[in-house]
């Protein structure tokens, strides 16, 4: 509490450092009182892990009788799945093993199960022309779901046909006078774009009033493109690049718009006919058959000519068939021509699972080609393979795969929709034996999206279903990792550097409609004025206006409790010193694809430092010039649409961003850029202000509550076990702690992420009550804080550790090994031999009890000392 005396008609401002130790959502409140009255505010603060993101999801299918899925055996082993299917009790049993990568960074990973909805599919479209459109889609595809099966429920209707309107007044923005459509308004028009808009409209005609004039006049645009062998023009840059690419581009694109031409039920006046066109277009794909080199283009034609009910559909199946590929469980998919989709080796299989883009599209279209000829028990195959491609969304990889794939997976619920659906699902876990979660999937709830979070990581999730129907869960796992070693297809430079002081610009004679973003000569230059910034334009007061209040104030070097001159986080204390960055900077990110062409449509990603908003007037030049096609702000990052990126020159994108409140120590923001088509081809990138080290830092100030604060999280120092007897840490550590080893410190890796690895060996088992049966020679890591001072570790030397479950991960050869975090609860004391020479007589007390200590707990382990319920006991003489 800080208690501040503020004159009439004057303000001030009170500053306190807040310093978070755990990840998630923080509210802040600051309240305010006075004689007068109270005031409050409350903010939410954001903490992220260090570290990169990864997100992967494995979707599990629940059919204990067995109607869908295919075996070839009962027990099915494959990679880190085990199911089992009791088909006459009506009884499945799933094992999925959850052992994450060794190079996790601690405390980041985050485990949620769901019974997937379909209201999450639900979306309101927003984007460019072809993103409004894939958001439009699944709410059509959702709506005729339900409306076939007699499950629409009025609210859920009322949601889909707001979003389905929304969307259609969207798209028309990307409509040109022609009847065509383009990506966003300014850009060309695009063949590929108007037949998928076109698609798309004719099949919401159902749901929401579309205007006839504006589907027919798409296609007859449409018609206007077709050339004489029945392949269609395509002037314009095509985002999506497989349509024009490799040898089959053209008959790619024949057959997309061949499927939205057959879809439409428009019938153009004057010199173009519809029908004659189709048997053009139908010729020109039936001739190029046996030239098809690609899935994609073989799935899309075979589709196509099997809705036009061609006499070479058979023979197009046939192809197609012959270059599916098959899973160890059994299921059917299709690659992506030259991308080895899965990574088999002995890491878990869900980690590895890479599924390309294009390999998910080929095989939804692949499933609407068996669906049109009737070949359900074929489509089982393939349907299981693509829900184990989905995300926790319901969503795929990136957007044509999405729709083709949300458009198949409705196409066959509808073709073998059962009503019967009466199932539950027991979920327990090998990491934590007191964790037991229960799902009741029914056919009156089975639109509702369950779900149960923070599920424990590091062992094997087990699923055991009964009951009769089909149902599905999808298990995400979110966990970070350190920057360095990931592979990236992207060469990536990011420069910020500070921009002079506001009172550079009051002498500047230059016009700031001339300035270019961020040069010299333009620095602070903004397109509005901002009453914040110059107040009427007056010079600013030499005096500051707002008084600061220092809590810090008056207040001296406070040791640690141990009477060092640092604190327990390993930092001198010294005064707390704000590192205000500038008001203004300037960001220049520079790219190049290192592939063997340039990208489709690719997304800049640049994060913002805490505190800073980029300025509008520098993105809308850039839009303006062309160097990009489109730009969304958040509050945590820029999104910058790119035509494409080359590979054979570097591009850069520079842009000012001011900031909006003072942050101390900023840490580095991220920035990322994929392919829009092939998200999992990307680079990140991690930056700092003024390209100072990228290093997270915590501060701790002359105030030893937050010292204190900081120290809560670190493990207790050998010296807190002075004067303690055995009977006292006896107590702690069966009330405490699940292991007690002595172990040898073999290695120490670099501080990495926040964290320094420890490789240690166990010598002696002194007590284990974990599920982890350790046994001598087994080796460990050792995980501990770099912000942490303690425990000390020394390379050869024995200890005492006692700690509670470790974590479960898989190296980089698939071998399991396991973490131990050095947090509050972790004891680490150094075994010292009873003639040491050189040891304080607090030492070889310690010693003695320690040895007493190992002696008794050997004999007689935990007994008349563990409470009841594993209450945590407070440390010993607290």
């Amino acid at each position: 509490m800080a208690h501040v005396d503020i004159p009439p008609n004057d303000a001030a401002s009170v500053s306190f450092p807040i310093i978070p130790l755990e990840l998630g959502l923080f509210p802040i409140r600051v309240y305010a009182y006075s004689t007068w009255g109270n005031d409050a505010v409350e903010k939410i603060l954001y903490v992220e892990g260090e570290g990169l993101e990864k997100i992967h999801t494995v979707s599990v299918m629940l059919d204990p009788s067995g109607k869908r899925l295919v075996r070839d055996k009962v027990n099915n082993v494959t990679f880190d799945l085990l199911n089992e299917v009791d088909e006459a009790g009506h009884k499945q049993k799933v094992h999925l093993d959850l052992d994450l990568p060794q190079n996790v960074v601690p405390e980041t990973e985050k485990c949620t199960v769901s019974a997937i909805g379909v209201d999450t599919l639900l979306k309101l479209p927003t984007g460019c022309g072809e993103q409004n459109l894939i958001h439009l889609a699944p709410n059509v595809y959702v709506m005729r779901y339900l409306k076939a099966t007699g499950r629409l429920m009025p609210e859920v209707e009322k949601k889909a046909r707001v979003f389905m309107r929304q969307g259609m007044l969207r798209q028309l923005t990307f409509r040109k006078e022609d009847g065509s459509f383009a990506t966003w308004p300014h850009a060309d028009s695009s063949t590929w774009l108007t037949a998928f808009a076109l698609k798309v409209m004719t099949e919401s005609k159902t749901f929401i009033a579309v205007d006839n004039n504006v589907t027919c006049k798409a296609l007859t645009w449409l018609l206007n493109r077709h050339k004489t062998d029945g392949s269609f023009m395509e002037d314009s840059w095509v985002m999506h690049k497989e349509m024009l690419g490799g040898t089959t581009g053209e008959t790619t694109l024949a057959a997309f718009v061949l499927i939205a031409i057959l879809e439409s039920d428009c019938k153009p006046e004057g010199e173009y006919d519809v029908d004659e066109s189709r048997l053009r277009t139908i010729s020109y794909l039936e001739s190029k058959l046996e030239e098809l080199d690609r899935p994609l283009a073989v799935a899309m034609t075979t589709y196509a000519l099997a809705l036009a009910y061609s006499p070479s559909r058979h023979r197009a199946n046939e192809i197609l068939r012959n270059i599916a590929e098959r899973t160890p469980e059994g299921f059917i998919h299709w690659g992506a021509g030259d991308v080895e989709n899965f990574k088999i080796d002995l890491k878990p299989h869900w980690f590895n699972k890479e599924p390309n883009a294009l390999a998910v599209e080929a095989t939804a279209y692949a499933l609407l080609a068996q669906l049109e000829m009737g070949e359900i028990q074929y489509s089982n195959q393939i349907v299981g393979w693509l829900l184990q491609q989905r995300e926790s969304h319901g969503s795929f990889v990136s957007t044509q795969d999405t729709v083709i794939g949300l458009q198949a997976l409705s196409e066959y619920s509808v073709r073998t929709y059962s009503a019967i659906l009466d199932m539950t699902c027991h979920i327990t876990s090998e990491a934590d034996q007191n964790f037991q979660r229960l799902i009741s999937l029914r056919h009156e709830d089975a639109l509702v999206l369950k779900s149960v979070p923070q599920v424990p990581t590091g062992g094997k999730l087990m699923f055991e279903a009964a009951g009769t129907g089909v149902g599905m869960m999808q298990v995400e796992v979110r966990f970070n990792v350190p920057q360095e070693g990931d592979a990236c297809k992207f060469d990536v430079s990011v420069v910020s550097r500070r921009l002079s002081h506001m009172v550079y610009q009051f002498f500047s004679h230059n016009s700031r409609s001339d300035c270019e973003p961020c040069a010299e000569s333009c620095d602070d230059a903004e397109e509005e004025e901002d009453e914040e910034d110059y107040e009427t334009f007056t010079f600013p007061s030499i005096i500051p206006r707002i008084q600061r209040i220092d809590l810090d104030k008056d207040e001296g070097n406070v040791g640690s409790r141990i009477g060092r001159p640092f604190s327990r986080i390993g930092r001198p204390l010294s005064r707390f010193r704000r590192s205000v960055s500038a008001r203004n900077l300037c960001v220049e990110v520079c790219v190049r694809y290192q592939g063997e062409r340039e990208t489709g449509m690719s997304v800049l990603d640049v994060g913002l430092f805490t505190g800073y908003q980029p300025i509008d007037a520098d993105l809308d030049a850039m839009k303006a010039k062309g160097k990009i096609q489109h730009y969304e702000k958040s509050q945590r990052s820029l999104i910058l649409y790119i035509e494409e990126i080359s590979n054979k020159k570097t591009e850069c994108y520079k842009f000012r961003a001011k900031q909006k409140h003072i942050v101390e120590n900023i840490q580095p923001a991220k920035v990322q850029v994929f392919d829009y088509y092939n998200p999992t081809e990307r680079c990140t990138y991690f930056y700092k202000p003024d390209n100072v080290s990228g290093h997270l830092t915590n501060f701790c100030d002359d105030k030893k509550s937050i010292c204190q604060c900081l120290e809560g999280r670190c493990s207790r120092c050998e010296d807190d076990w002075y004067g303690k007897k055995w009977q006292e840490i006896i107590k702690y550590a069966c009330q405490n702690t699940t292991y007690v080893l002595q172990i040898k410190i073999l290695d120490m890796q670099v501080e990495s992420t926040g964290f320094q690895r420890v490789l240690a060996v166990v010598q002696k088992v002194i007590y284990s009550d974990g599920m982890l049966k350790l046994q001598q020679k087994d080796k460990l890591i050792l995980l501990k804080r770099s912000s942490c001072m303690c425990p000390y570790f020394t390379v050869g030397k024995i200890y005492t550790l006692m700690a509670r479950d470790p974590k479960r991960f898989r190296d980089n050869d698939g071998n399991l090994v396991h973490a131990f975090l050095m947090d509050k609860m972790a004891v680490v004391t150094q075994i010292y031999k009873s003639r040491q020479k050189n040891l304080s007589g607090m030492q070889k007390q310690m010693a003695r009890q320690f040895r007493r200590f190992q002696k008794r707990l050997l004999r007689k382990g935990c007994r008349n000392h563990r409470k009841k319920g594993r209450i945590l006991h407070s440390f010993p003489g607290k």
